[in-house]
């Protein structure tokens, strides 16, 4: 069973995703949404929201845990943590994930065995429950709990300014001030233009020796950049190498028929290589899924394996969109229309819809 388990606040939500599979537990990822003091309370929510449904359809949780809030003091805070907390299930309930709801307490006599344990106890205990080499360390706002060898999704979401610099591989992106270099695909590159304003949804990778900024020039990119990392022996070279080479629907589409061929044309990727991908993704799309959750003729249409509706709906669903929301934009075309013509005729429904 997979776990989303969230802390409310707003100007720090902690996140934690974890598999608990006979009686153990595996830790997939945790980190923090930030949001910066001086956002505009509202743009907070929003950002809190966009990035809890990130979550959601990135890790695809059967089930969320979240701290019910228990204020006795400070109203004002209690007002804006609940607002915050609110956004997070408003997110679970579109996404179909069932929420459940622990106090503090209840929380601290399940980890430690003792409800009013000191918070030191609850960490090392949870050090030790979930297997982990350290101590999660608490993190000031805007760091998250990024691990060495781990992608950290919650630290900065996106950069909005002026391009002030390209060359192969990277684009610089100036901030209030600060120019960040970001690294990307040749088909966000083709779209960018050095003095004019550039807006990149991003992806921090930790690692041992530093952190490295990824963007792209929309969230279908960086959603298949991120499927991409989760494949066994795929790291973020060879990732940026297979966007270059094939477009986010281009990618859902092989995906979704099986095609490892056209994947194999990518430089520094062979065909075993290829075959993998398309075998590890296509595990996260299951069409029975896709099937039940469309009414009449549709889901017929989604069920069965060379339904070209069927297979747009899929690659949408690679791309990291819920059935639903893949159904309903497809529906919008006519059955008769090219594969490739749906999916790109439905994500760009999908992104005025958004």
């Amino acid at each position: 069973m997979r776990i989303l388990g969230i802390d409310p606040g707003y100007a720090i939500v902690g996140c934690g995703v974890i598999d608990y599979t006979r009686q153990r537990f595996e830790t997939l990822e945790y980190g923090a949404i930030t949001t910066p003091a001086g956002m505009p309370f509202g743009s907070r929510l929003a950002e809190i929201y966009h990035q809890s449904l990130q979550l959601l359809r990135q890790f695809r949780p059967e089930a969320m845990a979240v701290e019910k809030l228990y204020f006795n003091t400070n109203t004002t805070t209690a007002i804006d943590v609940a607002q915050a907390r609110g956004v997070i299930l408003l997110a679970a309930c579109e996404e179909g994930v069932p929420v459940y709801e622990y106090t503090p307490l209840q929380v601290k006599q399940a980890v430690v065995g003792y409800g009013r344990a000191e918070k030191q106890q609850v960490i090392e205990m949870t050090t030790r429950l979930l297997g982990l080499p350290r101590p999660p360390r608490p993190q000031p706002a805007g760091t998250g709990a990024a691990q060495p060898g781990k992608e950290n999704r919650f630290m900065i979401y996106s950069l909005r300014g002026k391009l002030i610099h390209l060359e192969n591989g990277l684009a610089v992106v100036e901030c209030a001030g600060v120019g960040y270099g970001v690294r990307t695909s040749a088909a966000t590159l083709s779209g960018l233009t050095v003095g004019e304003e550039a807006t990149l949804y991003t992806h921090l990778h930790v690692m041992e020796g530093g952190l490295d900024l990824f963007g792209f020039a929309s969230r279908a990119e960086l959603s298949c950049f991120r499927m991409l990392l989760g494949v066994s022996r795929v790291g973020p070279k060879l990732a940026l190498s297979v966007l270059s080479t094939v477009t986010p629907e281009q990618l859902a589409l092989c995906v979704a028929s099986g095609d490892a061929k056209t994947l194999s044309r990518t430089p520094g990727l062979g065909m075993k290589s290829a075959q993998r991908i398309v075998l590890e993704l296509k595990d996260k799309v299951d069409k029975e899924q896709t099937a039940a959750a469309l009414p009449g003729a549709m889901a017929a249409a989604a069920a069965a394996p060379q339904s070209g509706m069927g297979e747009a709906i899929s690659a949408l669903v690679v791309l990291g969109y819920t059935q639903g929301e893949a159904a309903a934009a497809v529906a919008s075309f006519p059955a008769d229309w090219p594969v490739e013509e749906l999916i790109k005729g439905a994500l760009k429904k999908l992104a005025s819809a958004g």
